[in-house]
Order: C-alpha cells, then sequence, then structure tokens
C-alpha cells in the first residue's frame, strides 16, 4: 500500500515516463555502436531498458567494457539522441498535472535517471520541467538498476528518508531498485506490460489513474497494491 501521507519525495525516472523517449534511444544506441561495427539487437535492448551504457554494453559485448569505451559510447549515444529528440518530445499526459500537484504540495522532487547529465537536461528542456526539480542525478557512473544505489543517493541529497519516498518508474529494473531503497513504488506500464510489475505498490496504465487518486473527491491516501 501507498501512504501518500507519509511521502515527502517524488524520485521520477525520466526516460518513458515524463516523455516517450526509449524507441529514440535505441536508435542513437544503434548508431553508436554500428560506428564501432558492433550490433545491438533489440532483444538486448529490451532486456536493459532501465540501465545505464555500462551496463547496456556488459550485456552487448557479453564482458566488461573498459571506462574509455564507455565514455565514447555514453557520448556518442547522447549526442545522437539530443539532436534525435529536437521537435519530436512532449510531456506524457499527465505528467504536467502530476509534476504541479506536488510542488503545490510540497513535496520535493528530483530525477533519478539512468541517463547521462547532458542527456537529462535536454530532455527536460525540451519538454519544459526543469523548473520541477530541485535535484537531478544521473546514474551513468552509478551502479545499474535495479541496484538501489541511484534512490539512495537521491534521497539523500534531498535529505529525505528512503521510507517518506516513492519512485516512479517504467521498467521492472527501476522498481527492483525502488523496493531495494525500502522506498515505495509506482510502475506506469508505457515500456513492459502490467504483469512485469508483481513487485510494485502500484500499477498504471496511464497518470491519469493516478491523479484522479490524488485529486478524488474522499482524498484516499492509500492504494491497494494493483
Amino acid at each position: 500500500m501507498i501512504d501518500f501521507k507519509k511521502i515527502k519525495g517524488v524520485l521520477w525516472d525520466m526516460d518513458g515516463v515524463l516523455a516517450d523517449t526509449n524507441e529514440l534511444h535505441n536508435q542513437a544506441m544503434v548508431s553508436a555502436l554500428a560506428s564501432h561495427q558492433i550490433d545491438f539487437p533489440r532483444e538486448v535492448y529490451l532486456k536493459t531498458v532501465g540501465t545505464n551504457i555500462r551496463n547496456i554494453l556488459t550485456v552487448t559485448l557479453g564482458e566488461p567494457p573498459n571506462e574509455d569505451f564507455v565514455q565514447k559510447i555514453v557520448t556518442a549515444q547522447g549526442t545522437s539522441f539530443c539532436k534525435l529528440i529536437k521537435g519530436q518530445l512532449h510531456p506524457l499526459p499527465g505528467i504536467l498535472e502530476l509534476l504541479a500537484y506536488f510542488q503545490e504540495h510540497g513535496t520535493a522532487q528530483a530525477i533519478a535517471s539512468s541517463s547521462a547529465d547532458f542527456v537529462i537536461q535536454a530532455v527536460l528542456d525540451e519538454i519544459g520541467v526543469r523548473e520541477y526539480f530541485g535535484v537531478i542525478v544521473s546514474g551513468s557512473q552509478l551502479s545499474p538498476k535495479p541496484s538501489p544505489e541511484i534512490f539512495l543517493h537521491t534521497a539523500s541529497t534531498l535529505k529525505i528518508p528512503a521510507v517518506n519516498c516513492v519512485v516512479i518508474e517504467d521498467s521492472p529494473h527501476g522498481i527492483q531498485g525502488a523496493n531495494a531503497a525500502k522506498m515505495q513504488s509506482i510502475a506506469i506500464t508505457t515500456s513492459y506490460k502490467r504483469d512485469a510489475f508483481g513487485e510494485a505498490d502500484m500499477v498504471v496504465d496511464d497518470f491519469a489513474e493516478l491523479f484522479d487518486v490524488l485529486y478524488s473527491p474522499v482524498r484516499e491516501q492509500s492504494l491497494n497494491k494493483s
């Protein structure tokens, strides 16, 4: 159950949560790896959604890559992605209303994304939501989800106990990381089907469902696990 009365911080994943970016990330990775004569099979893309580029390369290559190669791909993939998003991104339905709701109610909001920092900044600017986030954390140099490291680091930066945070994610890796951090978790089914999120405290198909609960006349404060 999620007791929204206890929630002091909302930790947002970015890709597939604030905007539909996943396919553009895939295209950018295909392009970045092709320049090194490396294929990026779609099954690898699907298996690694929500994790950072270091982990994606480990799965793709079958072994951990050296740091120099990781940074080359981070730069190449991110540069390609930032070009692809120009004029192509919009906030997912319900996002602006939710961001405004939490801001109005004094709930701290942060980004906890596996993407590189310059990529996060580009997406936030493209969809016009930067103003809502007091803290922005990139997991590109941290242990990949499902490690809880990015969530614990973000909560620490916000100075909010983990038990008072809720994580909003679109991947099982992210939900598993939130659970490992002892945080509440909300999954949205933009990247995976509902049955992939058995470990989430709440599952929604769109953010209107969550917004309706927060603004319901009876002010439901807790939700049964979906």
